[in-house]
C-alpha cells in the first residue's frame, strides 16, 4: 500500500455493514434479476421460433391443452389444440413440416421452457431436424416473454370472439383457431416504427400483394348451411340448416357449429347473416330438432354397437337371401322376448326418451312401449350396399348415397338424424355427464339403469359399516351412445361398472381370440342355420359367491348408506368367470358338451352355441332345427334375452351371407371408423399401404409413460381388426408389436399410418366362401 493515497469507492470488508455479504439479507431478500435488455433476433426475423403449452377448460371435442408457437420477427402466431398433454409432441411436428417444406421459413432456433411434457422426444426431434434448442432456467417465465405474452394475446381474443358472440365456451378449440387466423391478418406495429400483416410479410411472396379477406365475417354470426343427401322423396324437407360461425378455412371454406347437434362441421355451401347471432333460448324453444325425432332415443338395457357406413364393393353381388332372415333394427326398438315362465317377472318395456324429455334421478317411470318399425334391413339391402365403396374425394357423393340408403332401411322416415361423427365426445364421469350437451337424456338413462338393476335384486342398501377393516370402494359412471347399422344415433345408455383399478387380478375367463369366425366358417362349409340372442344384463344374471360392499353411485347416494351386491355388475373382475359359470351350467343341463379348447363354445348333435359376454349365436344343422327351437324356448326361460334373428352382427363384426353364392362375408368398418375416431385421425393423408418400404429400428431415447400407453392403446386397437377380417394389414401390427416397451416418434407415427390405412380401407372385408352346391 502506498502511504498518503486514499482511494474512494471501496467498501469496508466487514458484512456487518455492507448487505451484499450479509448472509440473512440475501437469505431473507432475495427478489427476481430481471433484465430489461431487449432479446434482438440474431437469427433473422423468420429466424427464432417460440412455443408454449397452455391448459384450459375441456372443449367441446374433448381437447384440454393448446399449443401455440409465435415467430417474433413478424408476429406470426400458430396454434394446435389436442386432448392429451404430450399431444404438444405431435403438435411441433405438425408445425415445423409445413414450417419447412411448405412455408419455405428458415427457423433455424426454437425457444420453450423446460415443459416436461414436451421432454426428450421433442428436443430429439428438434436436434435431429438441424434446430437451435434454447430452454429457460426452470421457474422463469419472463425468459419466456415472447411465448407467454403472444399466447396470452391469443386467449384474450379468443375470449373475447365466444364472449361477444355469445357462443358456449366450450368452443374455445374453435375461438384459438379462428383468433390466430384473425391476428395473423391484422396489422401490428413493429418496433421501429413500420406496420406490417404478419401473414402478409411470412407467406406471400411479393411484400405488397394484398391478404385475401374475402372470406371474412362476423364471428358468431347465424349461418344457413346447405343439407347434403336429402332423399328425392323428401320434396318438403327444409334445403338448409341453422349453425354459427366459429371459425376460417379457405376463402370458401367454413366452420359452422351446430348447438342444437353440439357438431362443429366444415362447409362451403353457407349463407350468412351477420345481424343475428346464437340465442341460448333457441335450444330450450326446439330441442335437437335434427336428432331422431320419428325412432327416439332410447334408455334401457344392454346392447351391441351396430354403427356402420359402407362396405366394400370387392365383395360379389349376393343374389339370395336366408328363408327366414329378420334384419338388423336399431336394438332400441327390438320386441321384448314372448316366451317366459309364469313365475317370472315380466321385463318392463325400454323407455322411449325425446331430447326435450325433462328427466329426473330419481327412478323413471317406463313409458307405453313402441310398436316397432317394419323391418326394411334385409339381407337384399345390405348386399346392395356392398357394392357402393364410394370416393374418398366426393363428399357430396358419398353423403348422398349413404343418405338415399338410410331412406330405404328406415321407410317413410325422412327427418335428419344424427351420424357418430358429428357428435360430442361421450362424458366420461358423472361431472362431466352434468354439463354435456346430452344431460337430460344421459340422466334418465341413469335413472333407469338404478331402476333395472333393482328390479333384478343385484345389490342391498345397508347401514355403512363401523369395522374400519370392511373397504367400502365407490362405483363408477360408463356413459355411451347406441347407434343403428349406420352410424347414427339411436340410443343413450347409462350403466353402473365397478371400478376395476382398485380388485384384486383374475385369471381371464374369455379367450383373447374369439373363436365366432372359425364358428361362421363351419356355417358357410356346411350350409348351417345361424340365430343370435343378445343376452340383457348378462353378468346380472350370475350370483356373488362373497360379500362386496361398494359405494352407491354418484346422483343416488344416501348419507350412511352403502350397497351390498348381491349379484355380479359389470367392471367387477369376478364377474365374467361367474357368468361364464352359470352359462356352462345352464348349456350343460341343456345336453350340450363344453369344448376344452374354449369355454364358451359348447356343442351336441348338429348344433353348436357360442356366446362371448352377451352375444349368444346358436348354429344347427337343418336336420336338427326342432332341437334348436327348443334350446332357444328353453334359454329365453332362463335368462332375459333379446332375439336378434339371423346373425347379423357379432363382437362389432358385421356379417353378410349369401346362400346361393353359398358365401359370407365379414366386415369390421364401423369398429375401424370408430378407431380412426378415437384416435383423431380421420382426416390423416390416405397410404396405399400400411408400411413404408423402411425398416425399423429399437428408438435409441427413453418413451415417456404416456407414450408408451398411447402405442400400446393404438397397436391393441389395430390388432383386433387386423387379426380378423384384415390380414394386408397384419404383418404391420405385427411388427410394430415389436416396440410396446419403448416406442419411438417414428413408431407413434406408422401406427398412426397403419390406423390411416385401415381407415381409408375400411370397406374391405374377409371373404368365406365354399364351392357351389
Amino acid at each position: 500500500m502506498v502511504d498518503g493515497v486514499k482511494i474512494d469507492g471501496i467498501c469496508e470488508d466487514n458484512h456487518h455493514d455492507n448487505p451484499e455479504r450479509c448472509e440473512v439479507c440475501q437469505l431473507t431478500k432475495s427478489k427476481r434479476q430481471i433484465s430489461r435488455r431487449t432479446t434482438g433476433t440474431p437469427y433473422g426475423k423468420y429466424g427464432r421460433i417460440h412455443f408454449d403449452l397452455v391448459q384450459i377448460d375441456p372443449g367441446y371435442n374433448g381437447d384440454r391443452w393448446m399449443t401455440h408457437f409465435y415467430l417474433e420477427g413478424v408476429r406470426l402466431h400458430a396454434a394446435y389444440t389436442h386432448e392429451k398433454k404430450n399431444g404438444c409432441q405431435d403438435a411441433v411436428g405438425q408445425f415445423v413440416a409445413p414450417a419447412k417444406k411448405q412455408w419455405n421459413l428458415p427457423i433455424r432456433a426454437f425457444r420453450y421452457d423446460n415443459e416436461r411434457s414436451a421432454g426428450r422426444t421433442v428436443e430429439d426431434f428438434l436436434s435431429n431436424e438441424g434446430f437451435i434448442i434454447e430452454h429457460s432456467v426452470v421457474g422463469t417465465p419472463e425468459q419466456n416473454g415472447f411465448a407467454e405474452r403472444s399466447g396470452g394475446v391469443v386467449i384474450t381474443v379468443a375470449r373475447t370472439l365466444i364472449d361477444d358472440a355469445g357462443l358456449r365456451k366450450n368452443l374455445w378449440p374453435e375461438a384459438v383457431r379462428a383468433a390466430v387466423w384473425i391476428i395473423n391478418r391484422s396489422p401490428t406495429k413493429l418496433p421501429d416504427g413500420r406496420w406490417i400483416v404478419p401473414y402478409q410479410e411470412a407467406f406471400l411472396n411479393e411484400p405488397q400483394q394484398p391478404v385475401n379477406l374475402a372470406n371474412l365475417r362476423i364471428f358468431g354470426c347465424r349461418a344457413y348451411v346447405r343439407k347434403q343427401g336429402i332423399p328425392n322423396a323428401a320434396k318438403m324437407e327444409p334445403r338448409a340448416e341453422i349453425g354459427y360461425l366459429v371459425g376460417y378455412e379457405a376463402s370458401n371454406i367454413w366452420r359452422v357449429s351446430f348447438p342444437r347437434r353440439g357438431a362443429v362441421r366444415s362447409v362451403r355451401d353457407v349463407v350468412f347473416d351477420e345481424n343475428v347471432f346464437f340465442n341460448a333460448r333457441e335450444l330450450e324453444e326446439e330441442p335437437v330438432s335434427d336428432i331422431l325425432e320419428s325412432t327416439p332415443w332410447a334408455i334401457g338395457d344392454e346392447d351391441t354397437d351396430q354403427g356402420t357406413t359402407e362396405i366394400s364393393q370387392d365383395i360379389p353381388q349376393p343374389v339370395g337371401n336366408t328363408a327366414d332372415s329378420q334384419g338388423t333394427e336399431p336394438q332400441s326398438l327390438a320386441k321384448p322376448s314372448k316366451e317366459k315362465t309364469a313365475t317370472s317377472q315380466p321385463a318392463e318395456p325400454q323407455q322411449m326418451i325425446s331430447p326435450s324429455s325433462t328427466p329426473s334421478v330419481q327412478p323413471v317411470q317406463a313409458s307405453e312401449p313402441h310398436t316397432a318399425p317394419p323391418d326394411h334391413d334385409s339381407q337384399d339391402q345390405l348386399a346392395k350396399q356392398l357394392q357402393r365403396e364410394l370416393s374418398a374425394d366426393d363428399e357430396e357423393a358419398e353423403e348422398g348415397i349413404l343418405a338415399a340408403f338410410t331412406t330405404g332401411l328406415n321407410g317413410s322416415n325422412t327427418h335428419t338424424r344424427t351420424h357418430r361423427d358429428e357428435l360430442p365426445r361421450e362424458p366420461q364421469n358423472w361431472r362431466e355427464m352434468m354439463n354435456h350437451p346430452f344431460n337430460e337424456g344421459f340422466l334418465a338413462a341413469a335413472g333407469l339403469e338404478v331402476k333395472t338393476i333393482e328390479r333384478k335384486g343385484t345389490f342391498e342398501v345397508i347401514q355403512r359399516p363401523n369395522d374400519r377393516s370392511i373397504q367400502v370402494l365407490p362405483l363408477k359412471w360408463v356413459f355411451n351412445y347406441k347407434f343403428d347399422s349406420d352410424g347414427y344415433l339411436v340410443k343413450l345408455k347409462a350403466r353402473i361398472c365397478v371400478r376395476g383399478d382398485l380388485q384384486k387380478l383374475f385369471t381371464a375367463s374369455y379367450p383373447r381370440c374369439p373363436y365366432g369366425p372359425p364358428v361362421l366358417a363351419l356355417v358357410v362349409a356346411f350350409d348351417l342355420d345361424t340365430h343370435q340372442f343378445d343376452a340383457v344384463n348378462a353378468f346380472l344374471n350370475s350370483t356373488l359367491d362373497e360379500t362386496v360392499i361398494r359405494e352407491m353411485p354418484e346422483g343416488f347416494r344416501q348419507s350412511g348408506y352403502c350397497w351390498k351386491l348381491l349379484r355380479a355388475l359389470y367392471g367387477l373382475r369376478k364377474s365374467p368367470r361367474l357368468w361364464q359359470r352359470e352359462a356352462s351350467n345352464v348349456l350343460t343341463k341343456l345336453g350340450l358338451t363344453v369344448v376344452q379348447e374354449d369355454l364358451c363354445l359348447f356343442a351336441s348333435d348338429g348344433i353348436i352355441v357360442y356366446f362371448y359376454v352377451d352375444d349368444i349365436i346358436i348354429v344347427n344343422h337343418p336336420s336338427q332345427r326342432q332341437r334348436a327351437a327348443e334350446i332357444r324356448e328353453q334359454l329365453n326361460m332362463t335368462w332375459e334375452l333379446r332375439d336378434m334373428g339371423e346373425a347379423a352382427w357379432f363382437l362389432g363384426i358385421r356379417i353378410v351371407r349369401d346362400l346361393k353364392q353359398v358365401a359370407l362375408w365379414l366386415c369390421q368398418n364401423s369398429y375401424i371408423s370408430s378407431t380412426a375416431s378415437r384416435y383423431h385421425i380421420t382426416t390423416h393423408r390416405r397410404f396405399d399401404t400400411p408400411l413404408a418400404p423402411a425398416t425399423l429400428k429399437p428408438y435409441a431415447g427413453q418413451a415417456t409413460k404416456e407414450q408408451i400407453h398411447e402405442y400400446q392403446e393404438k397397436v391393441g386397437s389395430t390388432q383386433y381388426a387386423t387379426t380378423i377380417t384384415r390380414p394386408d394389414a397384419a404383418k404391420a401390427t405385427s411388427t410394430l408389436a415389436q416396440f410396446l416397451t419403448n416406442p419411438g416418434p417414428e413408431n407413434l407415427e406408422v401406427i398412426n399410418r397403419v390406423i390411416s390405412y385401415l381407415y381409408h380401407t375400411f370397406p374391405r372385408s374377409h371373404l368365406l366362401a365354399a364351392p357351389i352346391r
